[in-house]
């Protein structure tokens, strides 16, 4: 599965394929993502028919936007988390192994 991080600049969003480094962009969220799509389609198309796979997949996004990508996913995750999950509650400790 490829990850794409959305944002929003000005009144333009984005949306950028991180494992390909592609962008693309549109006037509303869903026209991004359909800009994006076909971005992807042409570019693997072209590796394809030029049997640059080696060299040309995996392609990754610069560091700060897999940071960006990762900070916007980990927030809803742990509000999930929290949200149907409560803390252990400890008994009793029987053994305790340090490695």
């Amino acid at each position: 599965m490829l990850k794409c991080l959305l944002t929003k600049e000005d009144k333009i969003h984005v949306a950028h394929c991180l494992d390909l480094d592609l962008i693309a962009e549109g006037d509303t969220k869903e026209e991004s993502l359909t800009n994006i799509k076909l971005a992807i389609e042409d570019y693997l198309s072209f590796v394809a028919e030029n049997k640059l796979e080696q060299e040309l997949i995996p392609r990754f996004a610069p560091l700060k936007y897999w940071k960006q990508y990762f900070e916007s996913v980990k927030k809803p995750l742990i509000e999930d988390y929290r949200r149907n999950h409560s803390l252990p509650q400890i008994e009793s400790v029987e053994r305790v192994v340090y490695g």
